[in-house]
């Protein structure tokens, strides 16, 4: 059984408003884990720095699996239906907090190349002139000391975000499936050297704190997403 998948990109915006792309992909099956997490702090090569700055490289990643669910088999119809509704997106968008989803008819170009770079890191088919972007309101990141929600308007280079979530369905005992969510969140702060003195966990401790946080933040919201995603689809599948 092929497995459907759909590539969910933020990209390089502030984390009080992501942008998101939306499109169905097919790629082949792949094994899975029902639950796992992982924090980095070092991934993410930054830009040269000023001796007078630091930058801070945030990173959480998950992969969550849902409920097992009736194969679309079952019914004679096409997954890739449901992964293309208007409606499916939002669902994994809104998060655990109602996220606030706005549609954005006319990206500019730099999040189509963004996207375009994305679609071939995971995989997926050449983007098309009718996938669909997103922007979406969250309420922000809180780690010990510090609260992220988005670049000062001065200065937007600051803090940068980039998240990638890929949603696929794999297949479990006799017809059934289950969709799973591979999601990382990424954030690259910029901020004065000397502000690491009153730093007590320094760089790399507050690398893996920040980290940590990013992985609870999408540990609470995947899961909720995911399950509403799961509900809509059988709906739409019994309907």
């Amino acid at each position: 059984m092929a497995a459907s998948i759909i590539s969910l990109i933020l990209l390089a915006a502030p984390l009080a408003q992501f942008s998101h792309a939306f499109k169905p992909q097919i790629r082949p099956p792949i094994n899975y884990e029902r639950f796992s997490s992982r924090t980095n702090n070092v991934n993410v090569e930054a830009p040269a720095e000023k001796s007078s700055m630091t930058t801070l490289n945030l990173i959480g990643e998950v992969t969550i699996t849902s409920k097992e669910s009736p194969s679309p088999n079952s019914n004679g119809k096409d997954l890739m239906e449901f992964f293309s509704l208007t409606g499916s997106a939002p669902l994994i968008l809104r998060g655990s907090k109602n996220n606030r989803i706005v549609e954005i008819p006319n990206p500019d170009v730099s999040l189509l190349e963004a996207y375009h770079e994305q679609c071939q890191v995971v995989g997926a088919q050449t983007p098309k002139p009718d996938d669909k972007f997103f922007d979406v309101t969250t309420s922000g990141v809180e780690f010990p000391g510090l609260k992220v929600t988005g670049k000062d308007k001065n200065n937007s280079k600051e803090a940068t975000t980039q998240s990638l979530n890929t949603i696929r369905t794999v297949k479990v005992e006799g017809d059934e499936i289950a969709f799973e969510a591979n999601a990382s969140l990424r954030i690259q702060m910029k901020f004065p050297s000397v502000l690491m003195k009153v730093i007590p966990k320094g760089k790399e401790g507050t690398e893996k704190t920040g980290g940590d946080s990013l992985r609870k933040v999408l540990e609470a919201d995947i899961p909720v997403a995911l399950n509403s995603f799961r509900q809509e689809y059988i709906t739409w599948l019994t309907s």
